[in-house]
C-alpha cells in the first residue's frame, strides 16, 4: 500500500537507494497508524511543492558571474494579490567550479534514488540539493564545446525507470536519453526533435504514462515526442495555446503545469495549467510568480525568453509503505 502524509512527518527518516531499498526510522513507522487512524483520507496529499530556478544571466553561455537561485513555491498556499509566495532556498552553486553558478534550465525528481537532477544550459548534468540549492556535476554532454552558442539545453523529464530525457532548444534540437542505472550515467542520442522535417524549439519536457511531452516555443503549444526517434507530433493541434510557453512539469495529481511569460523579455511571469478535456487543448493561468525568469537583457545567448530555470516537483508529501507479499521471496 502507499500512503501520503505531510512533508514534516516524512522527510526526517526517508532514505532511498538507487536499487529501491526503502528504510525509514521506527518513530515514523510507529506514527503512521496513528496518522491514518486520525482520519487522513485515502490518497490524501500534502500541498505540492514546486521548484523553480530563477535566472539572472548576464554573461552569455559561460555564466561565471551569474546568480541563479533555487526557489520553492507552495501551490497550496493562498495567493496574495494573484501572486504566489515563493521561498528562496539558495544559489545553485556548482561544486568544484570556484563559485560558478549552475545555469539550470531543466529539473526532474527521481523517485527511485530520491534525488533532484538538473541540466544546465551548457549541458552539465547535476544533482540539486533541495535544502541549499547547491549542485554537484555528474557529466557534461559531449555534443558541443562548453561556451558554444549551440548549447541551449533546456527541458528534462524522468521516466520512472532509471532514464532521464533532456533536450537542446538550440543547435540541432537534440533529444538525449541518460540512463542512471548502475555505473556512470550512459548517454544515448535519440535524435533531433522535428515535425515534418522542421526543427522545433522545445523548452520543457514532461513524461506521463509513457508519453513524452514537450513545450514547443516555436508555436506556443504542446507536442508529443517519440522516445525512440525524437519525432514530434502536434497531437493536440498546432494553434498557440498560451503566450511564451516555458518549462513544464506534471504535478502529483497528474496536472500539467507550465511557466509562461506575459511578454517576451519581461519579468512578468506566470504559472498556468494545461486543460486536455474537453478538446481543444487550452491553458489557464492560475497565478503570477514573484521573480523574473528571463535572461535579464543578455545579448547573443539565444532567445531572451528562454528563461525558466527548470520546473519540477519534489518529494514532499509522501511516505511509501512497502509490505512483503511473500515471506520466501519478499
Amino acid at each position: 500500500m502507499t500512503s501520503q502524509i505531510t512533508a514534516a512527518v516524512k522527510q526526517p527518516g526517508r532514505e532511498v537507494s538507487r536499487y529501491g531499498h526503502f528504510r525509514f526510522n521506527l518513530a515514523i513507522a510507529a506514527a503512521i497508524p496513528l496518522l491514518l487512524g486520525a482520519g487522513l483520507p485515502s490518497g490524501a496529499r500534502a500541498n505540492p511543492i514546486l521548484y523553480i530556478v530563477t535566472q539572472n544571466n548576464i554573461s552569455g553561455t559561460n555564466p561565471t558571474s551569474d546568480t541563479n537561485t533555487l526557489m520553492s513555491v507552495d501551490l497550496g498556499a493562498p495567493l496574495v494579490g494573484g501572486i504566489f509566495t515563493a521561498t528562496a532556498i539558495g544559489p545553485t552553486t556548482l561544486q568544484g567550479a570556484g563559485g560558478q553558478t549552475a545555469e539550470i534550465r531543466g529539473l526532474a525528481y527521481d523517485k527511485i534514488d530520491g534525488l533532484m537532477y538538473g541540466i544546465t544550459a551548457q549541458g552539465v548534468l547535476v544533482t540539486v540539493n533541495l535544502n541549499t540549492g547547491a549542485t554537484i556535476p555528474l557529466l557534461t554532454l559531449p555534443y558541443y564545446a562548453q561556451g558554444s552558442f549551440q548549447n541551449e539545453w533546456s527541458g528534462m523529464a524522468f521516466d520512472g525507470t532509471e532514464n532521464l530525457y533532456v533536450v537542446n532548444a538550440y543547435g540541432a534540437q537534440e533529444l538525449v536519453k541518460i540512463n542512471l542505472g548502475s555505473g556512470p550515467p550512459a548517454l544515448t542520442l535519440v535524435g533531433s526533435v522535428k515535425y515534418a522535417g522542421a526543427s522545433l524549439q522545445i523548452l520543457g519536457l514532461a513524461l506521463s504514462n509513457g508519453v513524452l511531452y514537450g513545450s514547443d516555443r516555436s508555436n506556443d503549444t504542446l507536442v508529443t515526442i517519440s522516445t525512440a526517434t525524437a519525432a514530434a507530433a502536434f497531437t493536440y493541434g498546432n494553434a498557440a495555446v498560451i503566450n511564451n510557453v516555458q518549462e513544464i512539469a506534471f504535478g502529483p495529481t497528474g496536472t500539467l503545469y507550465v511557466v509562461i511569460d506575459h511578454a517576451a523579455s519581461s519579468d512578468n511571469a506566470g504559472l498556468a495549467t494545461f486543460n486536455f478535456t474537453p478538446p481543444p487543448l487550452s491553458a489557464t493561468e492560475i497565478g503570477e510568480l514573484p521573480f523574473q525568469i528571463d535572461f535579464n537583457g543578455c545579448q547573443g545567448c539565444g532567445n531572451s525568453t528562454y528563461g525558466a530555470g527548470g520546473l519540477g516537483f519534489g518529494p514532499e508529501g509522501y511516505v511509501e509503505v512497502c509490505k512483503s507479499s511473500s515471506t520466501k521471496n519478499p
